[in-house]
């Protein structure tokens, strides 16, 4: 008989003990926020996202206070924001309902969460670090030495099949909440249906500084609350350079000023503060300090710089082409610098910068995530490769993207695409159903011969397709044209993965397909590919009328 693994549970203990005054802060009160969905045709209520957060407070505000959220595209559900407080002690029952009776009781109804996996307990560095934590878009405050955090994902997210299919409704809904709660709920589609509690450290401030001399180290200034007797600290700072760890060092913190000697090196140090008598951390964030500034004044000209824009229609030589342009002006600046400090104090790091560089481009290309084509591509015996050569080469990218990043879907957006591109492209994907589409925009090549309507366009590839597809084994493919009114011409060139984790990918083609390799061209990773995806569905909905049809597998 197999055994179901269960999931962990947190802590109580260790709850209980960061929630005593002058451990993490003074907290006496929860605020409890929800972002809640209800159902409409069955009026069940569920969680989207709760936060928690301990806080110190002199009023206890129990009455939840509810406000809808502007969200009219799903139109089964309703979405609102509920607000109230609890008193500290009853944190522990409350997050007992939610974690074993998967729901739990307000004053006007019930918010259901489902069954709850934890995630674990982490601590998260103030915002603005580097590199900043994602939950940070989420945490309430955290600018000051960091928080506690605990959290619960929800196992069933079958309710928010919505927004992960179509990621433009969660951004919808996301800018709906925007203007009444300070979160980016779109870039956090993984913590939908999630509990999150948060536990501020507020019993000291933390604050680093360069020492102003060559050794590199940092000074540590220690304020603790008013309340807080000091205590012992211990406090450590990591320096990490080229995938060495160029210091570590450990200092014991008696006063409100500790060195933390650490060699010098272009990276930054890694500072964390632990309280030796509780074993908890109190703080944790990246250290930069700063050896230069750099000041820039932009000084206006007295004269501004003027022309005239004239149609291309217009004569150059003719005296009317100036009266039928317009003049421009434009306030032109001089850029003056002035440096404080020693800009080159990592002078001697030049040359290690400058490999890591080359390694970094070196893996972008193996991973296809930046390539220069360019017609003077050589081959290992230092030929220059031919037109066809370099096309069929960059195809062998193209594939290679398809088959390390294809597993459930890839869609191909390209003006130009025909059914031969396709054939060279989405037919080599290897992985079985998935969700392959391709959109074209039955745009035509000059080759010498008249170009066919869209119309025939779009019968001819369908014909080489019907011959060309084979026994379509394992393959899921539909291919539509954007044709009449509907929709909206575009011009850019995509290859998209709309479902690889955590992320959706894509990359900029920089070429038509039926043209890769053959001239210069640069195909790149774009920085974020769920905007590309949600453009591609946007048009691809429009785009679901049967003259919009091309080809598709049964």
């Amino acid at each position: 008989m197999k055994t179901v693994p269960t999931s962990p549970t947190h802590d109580p203990a260790l709850l209980e003990k960061l929630s005593q005054p002058g451990i993490v802060g003074f907290f006496n009160h929860v605020e409890v926020t929800s972002v809640l969905a209800t159902h409409k045709p069955d009026k069940r209520t569920v969680n989207v996202l709760t936060h928690l957060v301990t806080v110190e407070r002199t009023e206890l505000e129990t009455s939840p206070s509810l406000l809808s959220i502007r969200f009219s595209k799903l139109s089964d559900w309703s979405f609102g924001l509920a607000r109230h407080s609890l008193p500290l002690y009853a944190l522990a029952g409350r997050l007992n309902d939610a974690t074993h009776n998967k729901e739990w009781a307000e004053k006007k109804g019930s918010l259901w969460f489902g069954t709850l996996l934890y995630q674990g307990h982490w601590f998260a560095p103030p915002a603005g670090c580097l590199p900043d934590a994602p939950v940070n878009r989420l945490l309430k405050n955290n600018f000051w030495n960091g928080s506690h955090v605990w959290e619960w994902a929800a196992e069933d997210k079958s309710d928010f099949l919505h927004f992960f299919e179509k990621p433009q409704l969660l951004q919808a809904l996301s800018d709906g909440i925007a203007p009444h709660l300070p979160i980016q709920l779109a870039s956090l589609s993984d913590k939908l249906g999630h509990l999150v509690l948060q536990m501020p450290v507020t019993c000291l401030v933390s604050d680093y500084r360069g020492t102003g001399n060559a050794d590199g180290g940092v000074i540590c200034d220690v304020n603790w609350h008013p309340n807080v007797t000091p205590r012992s600290l211990i406090i450590t700072a990591e320096r990490w350079h080229d995938g060495r760890l160029s210091q570590s060092s450990t200092q014991l913190a008696g006063s409100n000023q500790v060195f933390l000697p650490a060699q010098d090196a272009p990276m930054g140090l890694k500072a964390v503060i632990r309280d030796q008598e509780h074993d908890v951390v109190l703080g944790a964030m990246e250290v930069n300090p700063i050896n230069s500034i750099h000041v820039g004044m932009h000084v206006m000209h007295n004269d501004q710089r003027t022309f005239t824009l004239m149609p291309r229609s217009a004569l150059a030589s003719s005296e009317d082409a100036i009266q039928v342009g317009h003049e421009e002006s434009i306030k032109v600046t001089s850029l003056q610098r002035s440096v404080t400090g020693n800009p080159n104090r990592f002078a001697h790091f030049d040359h290690t910068r400058k490999r890591l560089y080359r390694e970094e481009m070196r893996a972008l290309r193996e991973r296809r995530e930046f390539v220069q084509y360019r017609p003077d591509d050589r081959d290992e015996n230092g030929h220059v490769l031919e037109k066809e050569e370099r096309h069929r080469r960059a195809l062998k990218d193209i594939r290679y993207l398809i088959e390390h990043h294809g597993q459930t879907a890839a869609w191909l957006w390209d003006p130009y695409l025909n059914a031969t591109d396709v054939l060279n492209t989405l037919f080599y994907n290897p992985h079985a159903e998935a969700d392959m589409r391709a959109l074209t925009g039955a745009e035509q090549q000059k080759e010498g011969k008249p170009k066919l309507t869209k119309r025939d366009f779009l019968i001819a590839e369908r014909n080489l397709l019907n011959k060309s597809a084979g026994n379509k084994e394992g393959l899921r493919l539909e291919f539509r044209a954007k044709v009449g009114d509907e929709g909206f011409a575009f011009h850019d060139r995509f290859l998209i993965f709309p479902h690889a984790e955590p992320e959706p990918l894509a990359w900029s083609l920089g070429f038509s397909v039926n043209g890769l390799g053959k001239e210069h061209h640069i195909l790149q990773k774009v920085p974020n590919g769920r905007l590309v995806a949600d453009a591609f569905q946007e048009l691809w909905d429009d785009l679901n009328r049967p003259e919009h049809l091309v080809w598709k597998t049964p």
